[in-house]
């Protein structure tokens, strides 16, 4: 064969081509098993990665646990639960053993994903019962018993500690049992509580009380009188020997030891943009001649050698007024008076002079809520207004010449409504007499039933209703209604009686008054005790009856709380043989005996001739209040009211009627007056 033989040249092609598909097939291997290795290699690196994570994850568990128990060891340690600490080093061993144990079996589970022979899968299972099963229960069952004698000793703790400070906290109020906060609060006498503003000034710690009040504005002050109540840093009221001295002088101890610290007041008045005191003790009654003690003071203090008075007398709103104007120490003139059972010392003439008439209005204010008054027209004139702004009247008596129609007694009573609150910051009682036929002063409303022809207590209720919310409708919020007078069929009012007897009376007026309430009307039952045996009108004259009484309709009604009881203008000679029942501290006295003291008492009319032929306006004004009666009714048909009211002024003003008994009976209107 030829160099270039064809067969040899073939075959070299042929070994040349195996020979390079062998290296492929090798090349192809080694990569295969390159691969497999790198695989081996990254799943082993990644179950040790695993492996790795799980044991930090493992190892944070364990300082967590570690960091919470040192916590609790560092906790009991505080509360000095000595006695615990080997069980807790016990339990924290064993929790310890037991985290131990976890790795370890977490490390063997690892191992025994990774090797195949079943020998040492074994051997690693033999190696897991490091502790016995039950520890891990035995472990749970410490905690447990621990928490719980845990939680005993806090509440045992607790407890002796919510003993022992309940303890101090009860010794503390009963050691200052004898002494009540409240009453300290209290500065206001019924005088001025009802009627005038009051401004508190509460004192910063070493904050002098003259600096206080100076710089006191007087723009914040409302018009007419205005209390000042001062207390120190602490809350309490300041006593009246501090109070002094922003007067500039100092109270003889011959009036201080005489009256109650507590029982005074500061008053301001806003006059020309400026603040004037005055100070007004009361119960000065206490003190024999308090002007002497307060002249003799001042003079010893800035003249005691001179012999002169330094005192002039002075003359405003009918007072007589002692002033000191002949020495140059008292630039403000200090002036002193005394009004009723108060002894006022002012810093000048005209503060003196302006709390007297400030003070003549608040005493015709509140004496002006003890009456009821008639007044003329149908409309708020000129004249109306006057009359409200002069006497301040707590209520109003509407009689047929003052009403028209509907509409015109709507205006009227807002009219009257608005001039009352603007003058003297209290709504007017509207009263009424709507009894039902025969005396019904509104004619032309829709129910009219007399009292003789309601049949039982449910019709009683359903005419009340109906009645009641036709005078609220109006305005008007007192019915001088239902008649509760038992008496004969010769007596001269039995026509507008329920002519019953006591019982059935009692239950149908009970009926009335529950219809009225619902409606918002005040009820007065009348007339107590009855207009029994008298056959004629006692308005035309003085009547004295001898008959027996009938009231237990009266006590019936009283049951469902009417707000007001009316009594009669007569002589009941088993009570009182000499006065009107309306006139008689006896009488008032049976009244609250018999029906409580709950309603406000009420008089009829008292401008009546049977009582203008007898008594004196003054003592027909005066004597109901002194007895007891808490409001009067002064129709105006047969007297002015305006002379009558005039006259009670000037009873009070002479000292013949109590401040504590107008102050008594005004607290209990106005309290009432607070539901309207």
């Amino acid at each position: 064969m030829g160099k270039n033989d064809p067969k040899k040249l073939q075959d070299e092609i042929l070994n040349t081509e195996k020979s390079g598909v062998i290296k492929d097939v090798k090349r192809k291997e080694e990569t295969i098993i390159g691969a497999d290795k790198k695989n081996k290699k990254e799943e082993n690196i990644g179950l040790m990665n695993k492996e790795t994570s799980s044991r930090e994850k493992l190892r944070e568990e364990v300082q967590k646990e570690n960091k919470q128990e040192k916590e609790k060891m560092d906790f009991l340690k505080r509360e000095d639960i000595r006695t615990m600490k080997k069980d807790i080093k016990f339990l924290r061993e064993r929790e310890a053993i037991e985290e131990g144990e976890e790795i370890s079996l977490l490390g063997s589970g690892k191992k025994k994903h990774q090797q195949k022979d079943s020998t040492e899968n074994n051997s690693t299972t033999s190696q897991k019962p490091i502790i016995p099963n039950f520890s891990k229960k035995t472990s749970s069952q410490n905690k447990i018993l621990i928490r719980l004698l845990f939680i005993f000793l806090i509440i045992l703790i607790g407890g002796g500690g919510y003993w022992f400070f309940s303890n101090q906290k009860q010794n503390v109020v009963s050691n200052n049992q004898p002494t009540e906060k409240k009453k300290e609060e209290i500065n206001i006498p019924e005088e001025f509580s009802s009627l005038a503003s009051t401004q508190f000034l509460n004192l910063r710690k070493k904050q002098r009380i003259i600096t206080a009040v100076e710089n006191l504005d007087a723009n914040s002050l409302t018009a007419g009188l205005t209390r000042l109540v001062i207390k120190d840093s602490d809350g309490k009221l300041v006593p009246l020997n501090k109070i002094e001295t922003i007067f500039g002088i100092k109270l003889p101890s011959e009036i201080l030891s005489k009256i109650d610290a507590k029982k005074f007041n500061i008053v301001m008045l806003k006059r020309e943009g400026k603040i004037e005191k005055t100070l007004i003790i009361e119960d000065q009654s206490k003190i024999e001649n308090p002007n002497s003690y307060l002249e003799k003071t001042i003079k010893e203090k800035i003249s005691p050698d001179n012999k002169n008075d330094l005192f002039e007398s002075f003359k405003s709103e009918n007072r007589n007024i002692r002033c000191l104007t002949k020495s140059s120490e008292y630039t403000l003139g200090l002036c002193y008076t005394t009004i009723s059972n108060y002894f006022v010392v002012s810093e000048s003439f005209d503060s003196m002079q302006s709390t007297l008439v400030g003070m003549n209005d608040l005493t015709r204010k509140k004496i002006g809520q003890l009456f009821i008054v008639g007044f003329k027209g149908i409309a708020v004139d000129s004249k109306l207004k006057d009359f409200i702004s002069k006497y301040y009247p707590g209520g109003v008596l509407m009689l047929g010449e003052n009403i028209l129609s509907t509409r015109q007694i709507e205006k009227l009573s807002n009219g009257l409504q608005a001039i009352s609150l603007e003058k003297s910051g209290q709504p007017l009682l509207i009263a009424i007499d709507q009894e039902g036929d025969p005396v019904s002063r509104i004619s032309f409303l829709k129910e009219l039933t007399p009292q003789k022809d309601i049949t039982d207590a449910n019709n009683a209720y359903q005419i009340g209703l109906k009645r009641g919310k036709e005078l609220k409708k109006l305005g008007i919020n007192l019915n001088l209604s239902p008649l509760m007078d038992n008496v004969n069929k010769n007596d001269y009012i039995y026509n507008r009686t329920f002519q019953k007897d006591s019982e059935t009376a009692g239950g149908l007026g009970k009926g009335l008054i529950i219809g009225q309430q619902e409606a918002g009307i005040f009820s007065a039952v009348k007339h107590f005790p009855g207009y029994v045996g008298m056959t004629t009108n006692p308005e035309n004259k003085l009547m004295i009856t001898f008959s027996d009484l009938a009231i237990n309709q009266f006590k019936e009604v009283m049951k469902v709380n009417p707000k007001f009881v009316m009594t009669a203008n007569a002589i009941y000679n088993s009570i009182d043989s000499s006065l009107p029942f309306s006139f008689s501290g006896k009488a008032i006295k049976y009244l609250k005996q018999t029906l409580g003291r709950s309603p406000l008492i009420i008089s009829d009319d008292l401008l009546q001739d049977s009582l203008i032929n007898a008594y004196s306006l003054k003592e027909i004004t005066s004597k109901p209040i002194i007895a007891g009666v808490d409001m009067e009714i002064l129709s105006g048909t047969k007297a002015p009211v305006s002379d009558a009211l005039d006259a009670f002024l000037d009873a009070v003003n002479n000292q013949e009627v109590s401040l504590d008994t107008i102050n008594t009976a005004v607290s209990r209107i106005i309290k009432l007056k607070k539901s309207l």
